[in-house]
């Protein structure tokens, strides 16, 4: 029997099958709108023929005994090219979803009426339909697989795998990490990034902004949580339906969060006190996890699905995706979703996984051309030893293009907890929360158009041996607004004093740091208004300068340190 080979992805993110001599092309783009004529017009697909039922599945899968979980692919499948939507995002995704639910209803009929079928006699269960992906999953026994490839419309069938997609970085080769749990506000990792300088000096919270968190659940009721979550109405009630998903455990009525994963990445995108980048940001979750704490390959799919538009609503779709979570570096299953999410206007964010220092470990789906991937670095801004880099199967790209802080990340876990953890799990979160200010400060921004902002703003270290730059939230949402700016150098002894810590009183009262750069200078831009600059650095006197910054206007001052005198001995 020949064995099938996965779908694939190539370098652009279009997906495609390789069906032994048949290969299914993907030609033209859909660009419709709600109207018919108009979905036909600009909507493409193309009905492939296959050589024999048995070039459908692996020899695997059908010498399975037990009942099997599958998905079905079918032959037809859609392209989409973004280029030719509109520029409002719901109807970008209306669009899409139009497109994409027109090819499905089309082709799957037959294979639903012989799944059907064989549910009534035993053999088949849990046929879920997708049209994101033109496919059906089921559990069927598997002497029923070649009945269901003798149908000329089913392309391939595959296997409906679970993984483990949360390993952490192994702890036994992290020397002298600190694993306590630090509750210094705002983490250092918040502060690295600058985002207290974009809440105070910019006013940027992230408002405006939804953010959805696809992991292992979140607790909803966590106090740093339970404020933002979008189920939550102003009048106190709440409604889950279009805030909160889990096709793989659907016993969970409300964000819940057994493993305590998805909860510490959701603290660190949208937690407040300090504890998150974007605090005003709301948030949603979907669940992929099953029982045992593996992400369900059919979940995922469901997920991405549902996010398109969450209780049927594309207008409630989120901005921002965040996955803190990794598969195998040449896992194509999810390529044509996260093409449907980013031409819908939906960001994808995800953690490059915890496989280095080797090159070519990027695991997916951060390795497809179609989404920003994040490594992790340090507060010296090197990129960790742990964190996944290097090359893609599926894009010329070096990846990941961002990395941002990944080490002793304290955010919140389940039942009012607290914990620190390790990993680009944890540094996914942080580019989440950026990209949500980003959006804040400039609503029209496509996430192209994100992705390009959030990197050529990084700070690129001094030795940089990773490819890319670190977050800086605060450059990148300054980018998108206008300012003034207060520049000038902080003096010791008549010489600059870099990398020196300063206090910035903002015209609200809020109290913000900041670090002199290594010449001893400060550029900072900040909205109109009074604010105070403060030095207190040991062995020197408290120094403070006050002024005002205009919108569009350079303010120039320095600090002058004099050194105190020496103490006499008693």
């Amino acid at each position: 029997m020949t064995t099938h080979t996965v779908p694939q992805a190539n370098q652009n993110g279009r997906f495609y099958f390789p069906w032994g001599w048949v290969v299914l092309l993907l030609l033209l783009g859909l660009t419709a709108s709600a109207i018919v004529q108009r979905v036909e017009n600009w909507l493409a697909t193309e009905q492939t023929a296959v050589s024999s039922s048995t070039n459908k599945y692996a020899s695997a899968l059908a010498q399975a005994t037990d009942p099997t979980p599958i998905i079905i692919y079918l032959a037809r499948q859609t392209s989409i090219d973004s280029t030719k939507l509109p520029n409002d995002k719901t109807e970008r995704r209306q669009i899409i979803i139009d497109g994409l639910q027109k090819t499905a209803v089309s082709t799957q009929t037959p294979l639903l009426n012989l799944l059907t079928q064989q549910k009534r006699l035993g053999l088949a269960d849990n046929i879920r339909p997708f049209w994101i992906i033109n496919a059906i999953a089921a559990t069927v026994d598997p002497t029923i697989l070649p009945l269901i490839a003798s149908l000329p419309s089913v392309g391939a069938i595959v296997p409906d795998l679970t993984f483990s997609g949360f390993a952490p970085p192994d702890s036994i080769s992290l020397p002298h990490a600190i694993f306590t749990d630090d509750q210094t506000l705002p983490t250092w990792g918040v502060q690295h990034v600058g985002a207290p300088l974009v809440w105070e000096g910019l006013g940027v919270r992230g408002e405006g902004v939804v953010v959805a968190i696809m992991d292992s659940g979140v607790d909803w009721n966590h106090p740093q949580l339970r404020p933002t979550y979008r189920g939550l109405n102003p009048n106190g009630t709440v409604d889950h339906r279009a805030s909160w998903y889990s096709p793989a455990n659907q016993s969970l009525r409300e964000p819940t969060d057994v493993m305590g994963h998805g909860t510490h990445v959701a603290g660190t995108a949208v937690g407040q006190d300090g504890i998150g980048v974007a605090p005003a940001a709301r948030w949603i979750a979907v669940n992929i996890t099953n029982a045992d704490n593996l992400i369900v390959t059919s979940a995922v799919h469901a997920g991405f699905e549902w996010l398109l538009a969450p209780n049927s609503d594309p207008s409630l779709a989120p901005d921002i995706v965040n996955g803190s979570w990794s598969g195998a570096a040449d896992l194509t299953l999810f390529a044509p979703d996260l093409v449907a999410l980013k031409a819908g206007g939906i960001l994808p964010i995800f953690a490059s996984g915890n496989s280095g220092p080797l090159p070519t470990a990027i695991g997916a789906p951060a390795s497809y051309g179609t989404v920003l991937a994040v490594g992790a670095c340090d507060v010296g801004d090197t990129m960790v030893w742990f964190s996944s880099r290097g090359s893609s199967n599926f894009t010329d790209d070096n990846k990941p293009e961002l990395m941002a802080p990944g080490t002793a990340v304290y955010s919140t876990y389940p039942n009012n907890q607290y914990r620190t953890f390790f990993g680009t799990s944890m540094a996914a979160p942080h580019v989440s929360g950026a990209a949500a200010l980003l959006l804040s400060a400039n609503p029209t921004l496509l996430p192209e158009e994100l992705i390009d902002v959030l990197t050529q703003t990084a700070v690129m270290p001094t030795t940089c041996i990773s490819g890319c730059g670190r977050l800086d939230a605060y450059a990148a949402v300054a980018s998108q607004m206008l300012t003034g700016r207060l520049q000038g150098t902080l003096y010791a002894d008549g010489v600059p004093l870099p990398e020196a810590p300063l206090a910035l009183t903002t015209p609200n009262g809020a109290t913000v740091q900041v670090i002199s750069d290594a010449s001893g200078q400060f550029n900072l831009p900040l909205l109109a208004g009074q604010y105070t600059l403060t030095s207190s650095v040991k062995g020197y006197n408290t120094v403070s300068v006050s002024a005002r910054v205009e919108l569009g206007e350079l303010t120039a001052v320095n600090l002058i340190l004099q050194p105190l005198p020496a103490r006499k001995p008693e």
